[in-house]
């Protein structure tokens, strides 16, 4: 729901798949290996960002690149750990 609703409209075309719990929590290594597995690549050809330090922790942990993305009103987290962006426009 959230990337159908965005100021910019719905931008669930330009998603391959969804991910949620049912890959296993999102702290754990092994659940971004089994998203690799389901993308049928390599873990280092996954990008993942978030704005939460233990869930890149273990993106990074698995072998996936990772970036954490800056968002108004969140805590601050240790963002000097990883490469951090402020938008979706700063991924290469």
């Amino acid at each position: 729901m959230l990337f159908r609703t965005t100021t910019f409209g719905d931008l669930t075309r330009w998603i391959s798949a969804f991910f949620d719990t049912s890959v296993g929590p999102k702290i754990s290594p092994d659940s971004y290996r089994s998203i690799a597995a389901a993308l049928h690549c390599a873990p280092g050809h996954i990008v993942f960002v978030s704005d939460t330090a233990a869930e890149l922790a273990a993106a990074r942990a698995a072998g996936c690149s990772v970036l954490m993305c800056r968002r108004p009103g969140n805590r601050d987290e240790a963002q000097d750990a990883f490469a951090t962006i402020d938008d979706f426009s700063q991924v290469s």
